[in-house]
């Protein structure tokens, strides 16, 4: 079995985390300026589903 992470060693990894998912949410929402759709936000910020009609590729 896997030794368990102290405290830091998951600070650390959250913090990897929450970049990571910054950079992708940046990513997409430059996908999806340059599709010409803008950035929508649902109820907590986050990017909500866009028009089913843009294509994605």
């Amino acid at each position: 079995m896997a030794k368990p992470k102290n405290l830091e060693q998951l600070r650390a990894e959250k913090e990897q985390v929450e970049t990571q998912l910054a950079q992708e949410q940046h990513y997409c929402d430059l996908h999806w300026s340059k599709a010409g759709v803008g950035k929508l936000t649902g109820q907590y910020g986050k990017s909500a589903s866009l028009k089913a009609d843009v294509p994605l590729g």
